[in-house]
């Protein structure tokens, strides 16, 4: 069965043949926790990593030990009491330092006078400065708001 669309055109109705657009399932980003995203049909199945489970990877099945390595992205795991904590790297956070963070660089020296933009603070949880001179090996500083 074909289907049509009828557009007023000069007095009379012109149709056309109606032709579905096809949207892609997967352009929303609807799999959690890194999973893969893929196409069944006009339907989507994500493809969960072994520590996220659920239909969109968003139920944590996270190991007990640091044994199987949990953290990602150069993060360092530490046992505790009833399982494990990772210390993420700079611009990584989350359970696992499966998120990586925004950057805003709010400083540009060139061979001008310092230059900064406005920097929300009040929805910034750590602030990290790196300052580097032409010859010298780069200077970083971190804070974090409790």
């Amino acid at each position: 069965m074909r289907l049509f669309y009828s557009i007023w055109n000069n007095n009379r109705f012109v149709f056309h043949p109606f032709n579905p657009i096809h949207i892609d399932p997967c352009s929303s980003n609807p799999c959690k926790n890194n999973a893969k995203c893929k196409i069944n049909g006009s339907n989507y199945t994500c493809v969960c990593d072994e520590h996220f489970a659920g239909d969109m990877c968003q139920e944590g099945n996270l190991p007990k030990s640091c044994d199987s390595e949990p953290c990602l992205n150069g993060g360092a795991c530490q046992k505790v009491d009833e399982g494990f904590h990772c210390s993420c790297t700079f611009n990584y956070f989350g359970e696992r330092c499966e998120n990586a963070e925004e950057t805003t660089s709010i400083l540009n020296v060139t061979d001008s006078p310092i230059t900064s933009t406005d920097l929300d603070t009040h929805e910034t949880d750590r602030i990290f400065i790196e300052i580097q001179t032409r010859d010298e090996e780069t200077t970083s500083e971190s804070t974090s708001r409790d």
